[in-house]
């Protein structure tokens, strides 16, 4: 009798999960379950799962809690889950609802940015941007990228992911990069400048005539230009900040930063010069007249239903 009452109890007992890619070459699946109406006689509670619908070929008793990870799955491939209970006594329920997932292959980011002043563009398999962009790659693909100058500005050369001069950027996906673009507005046009030359002619005669002699010459004058520093760093893990590092700047620029949450994650805080300006994803430096810092702090997103 007592066995079949706890049968019944736990005929109810709900199974949900979710899932999120690691860069790691085992996969893992999150699972979390609700426990039943009815928990006085619960001690622990067993996982099943296996690689065909229904038949479960292992089991792991993961005591009295209601999450657990299960490591060390394939890429690739799908994978089916129940869970039961059991008391003290030994008895154990019948199987929860079945959920199945299948583990995705383990994903690379490729981070492409332009600190500025200048404009330009960058392109490659699988990406083409400006100001900033990313995009995933599955491990050991190569991206060569390319950079093209706008109208009024110069390519300076790559930096970040291995990259230098200004010839292609290759990069193979290991693991997440960052690569930067460096375009520097071009410098002005020289100024020419009409001057005035007046030549005396004195013939043999006692008379004496002037020409003036319009002549020009070529002067270009740039005054000096104040720089300043910003640099961008994320506090822990958990996403990424672009333009990352330290970018150098004119006096009076305007700089925008852009602050992404990597998945199941979202932004925490972010303090510019130490001071907190809130979760945001974007924030811009107008008018920079002197030195800054910016940081980001991301948390963990946490959900207890199937994505």
């Amino acid at each position: 009798m007592t066995k079949k009452l706890f049968f019944s109890i736990f005929f109810s007992l709900v199974l949900c999960f979710f899932l999120f890619p690691t860069n790691s070459l085992a996969g893992q699946a999150n699972l979390a379950w609700d426990p039943p109406d009815i928990s006085t006689d619960v001690t622990g509670y067993m996982i099943h799962y296996g690689t065909a619908s229904g038949t479960y070929s292992q089991a792991i008793d993961v005591g009295n809690t209601t999450s657990y990870t299960v490591s060390n799955l394939v890429d690739g491939q799908t994978y089916y889950f129940a869970v039961t209970a059991y008391n003290a006594v030994g008895y154990e329920s019948v199987y929860s609802n079945e959920v199945s997932i299948t583990i995705a292959p383990p994903q690379y980011l490729l981070m492409i940015s332009n600190p500025g002043p200048g404009q330009g563009t960058v392109s490659g398999s699988g990406i083409s941007c400006g100001a900033v962009c990313l995009a995933a790659y599955n491990p050991g693909t190569a991206v060569s990228l390319s950079a093209t100058a706008a109208p009024g500005s110069l390519f300076d050369g790559w930096s970040g992911g291995g990259c230098s001069g200004t010839g292609l950027c290759t990069v193979t996906m290991n693991a997440n990069i960052t690569v930067t673009a460096n375009f520097k507005t071009a410098p002005p046009a020289p100024t020419t400048v009409p001057t005035t030359t007046t030549t005396s002619i004195r013939p043999t005669t006692t008379t004496t005539s002037t020409t003036t002699v319009m002549t020009t010459s070529s002067t270009t004058s740039i005054p000096p230009t104040t720089r300043y520093t910003i640099t961008a760093s994320v506090n822990g893990a958990g996403g990424i900040i672009s333009p990352a590092g330290t970018s150098s700047v004119s006096s009076g620029s305007i700089l925008m930063f852009s602050i992404t949450p990597a998945s199941r994650y979202r932004v925490a805080r972010v303090t510019v010069d130490g001071n907190s300006v809130g979760a945001v994803e974007r924030y811009t430096f107008r008018n920079v007249t002197a030195n800054h810092t910016i940081t980001a702090t991301f948390r963990r997103r946490y959900s207890l239903l199937p994505e």
